[in-house]
């Protein structure tokens, strides 16, 4: 296989939505084995080339963070955060397990602080997948919180959501969200945590849910009409039956000979 068409195969396989990431891996495979029987080159698609994008994928996706908190359960999590950092994780375990516990969804976060703790930067990512029903979606936030000496904290970060719906067509949907950065006060290490996990729960809902909630309510008045034909002036839906147009010109020509 060529540099060129391995880039085309890593494009595919980064843009699979939720959830069909080895199904991709699988067809292309199967593609790709046809294509070095009828004389091609053979492909490259390998166990290690596939765990490369795979890496890739999970790191632009989010989906990291699961991975990434499972190695740690499996390795054993010896937690040496400080006592922000522990009670930091500790409240957004709890946000999860209330935000983000519903039937068939499976999340985890994941978060790092730098060297002198000022800094943590927080992946949370959520994913609900059913292929049997013909959808998927994913749900990852970023968060950096920056800690100030002058006792303010300032977080911002950014949603994004991917949506797949395949039953008797197929749709995908794509959301991105820069959230505004907010200030904290930094009093103490117990207020700050409450502070934090409150400002993640308004940008959830002021910033991404609200709106699109307002995309949805417009979706069959607004973004469908747009996607339709539009109707003639004379509100009438123009018939499309070939064979009911054809009976009507034959009449009218034979019509015209008559005369």
């Amino acid at each position: 296989m060529s540099d060129e068409q391995f880039q085309i195969v890593e494009r595919l396989l980064l843009s699979s939505p939720p959830g069909q990431f080895q199904q991709l891996v699988s067809t292309l495979q199967f593609i790709l084995e046809d294509s070095a029987t009828d004389g091609g080159t053979a492909p490259i698609l390998n166990r290690e080339s596939i765990q490369q994008i795979q890496n890739t994928y999970n790191s632009t996706t989010g989906r990291e963070a699961l991975v990434l908190s499972q190695s740690k359960n499996d390795q054993g999590d010896d937690d040496n955060s400080n006592d922000f950092g522990k009670e930091l994780k500790r409240s957004l375990k709890n946000y999860l397990e209330k935000h983000y516990s519903s039937k068939g969804v499976e999340s985890d976060f994941f978060m790092k602080a730098s060297d002198d703790g000022s800094t943590y930067d927080i992946i949370l990512y959520a994913e609900r997948i059913k292929l049997k029903q013909y959808h998927a979606g994913s749900w990852v936030a970023r968060y950096t919180i920056v800690n100030s000496d002058n006792s303010i904290t300032t977080m911002n970060g950014t949603v994004k959501i991917h949506a797949h719906s395949f039953e008797n067509g197929n749709v995908q949907i794509k959301s991105e969200t820069e959230l505004p950065t907010a200030a904290i006060e930094n009093t103490n290490s117990s207020d700050l945590v409450e502070g934090i996990v409150t400002q993640i729960q308004k940008w959830d809902e002021e910033c991404v849910l609200q709106p699109l909630h307002g995309v949805y309510q417009d979706m069959s008045t607004d973004i469908m009409k747009k996607m339709r034909r539009v109707m003639p002036v004379t509100r009438t839906r123009f018939d499309w039956n070939v064979e009911g147009h054809r009976f009507v010109k034959a009449v009218g020509a034979d019509m015209k000979g008559k005369h």
